[in-house]
């Protein structure tokens, strides 16, 4: 694939669903690799601009594990110190009902394909590697996999 800049990207006649996996989209902008991304036709007033929207798609069970595991062992690996859940709305529980701090705080969640693999991925953790969390806890057709390295100020 030929390399993408904000000039070509602004000139090219690209549908709203062009799907692509730059790396580099120029000097100092880093899209996450591996990511899917498309460009999407924004209508401001009588002008047309394309943005770079993510492509937000499931994950498999595997790329979950393999993502959140991979994202604690970065983050001091201690998995006691971390707490893991499911959530249909897993930004309002991280920071709302646990009290992570968006910024400053360690914290990430992914979606899975169904709440039946969200589960598996939650006892997983809870029960293999030995992070902290409640089984089944809240909505039963959650399908968003959160964790956060524990602090003073969270709940747990």
């Amino acid at each position: 694939m030929p390399s993408l800049d904000p000039v070509s990207l602004s000139s090219r006649s690209l549908s709203s669903q062009s799907f692509f996996s730059p790396r580099r989209l120029r000097e100092g902008w880093l899209l996450e690799e591996g990511a899917s991304y498309y460009l999407d036709k924004e209508q401001n007033g009588s002008k047309k601009n394309l943005a770079l929207r993510r492509k937000w798609l499931s994950a498999g069970k595997q790329e979950i594990i393999d993502g959140i595991k991979k994202y604690i062992n970065i983050n001091r690996g201690d998995y006691n110190l971390w707490y893991v859940g499911v959530s249909s709305s897993a930004r309002n529980s991280l920071f709302t009902e646990h009290k992570v701090k968006e910024k400053g705080d360690l914290w990430i969640y992914k979606t899975a394909a169904s709440a039946e693999i969200a589960r598996e991925i939650e006892r997983y953790f809870l029960i293999v590697l030995g992070t902290d969390g409640m089984i089944g806890n809240g909505d039963e057709t959650a399908r968003m996999v959160y964790t956060y390295r524990k602090a003073m100020h969270t709940d747990p």
